[in-house]
C-alpha cells in the first residue's frame, strides 16, 4: 500500500479542538473567578475583624449556661 492510497488525516478532531480551547482558558482565570475570590476574601476579613472585636472589645464569649445565667443576672442592678 502506497502513502498516495490514503485519505488525509484530518488536521484536529472537534473533541482535540475543544479539549485545546479548555486548557488555554483554565491556565488564565476569568474576571468573575478572581472577582468573587476577591469578595469572598475581603468578606472574611470583615466577619474576622467583627468577631475579634467582639471577643476582645466586648467581651463576648462561648460559656456554659449555668456561668452566662449568673453573668446576666450578676450584671443587673435593680433599684
Amino acid at each position: 500500500m502506497t502513502s498516495s492510497s490514503r485519505a488525509p488525516a484530518p488536521s484536529a478532531s472537534p473533541l482535540a479542538r475543544a479539549t485545546r480551547n479548555d486548557a488555554s482558558r483554565a491556565s488564565s482565570p476569568g474576571f468573575w473567578a478572581v472577582s468573587t475570590s476577591a469578595a469572598a476574601l475581603a468578606l472574611l476579613g470583615v466577619s474576622g475583624y467583627l468577631g475579634g472585636k467582639l471577643a476582645y472589645r466586648y467581651g463576648v464569649r462561648v460559656a456554659a449556661e449555668s456561668v452566662q445565667a449568673e453573668g446576666y443576672r450578676g450584671g443587673r442592678t435593680t433599684t
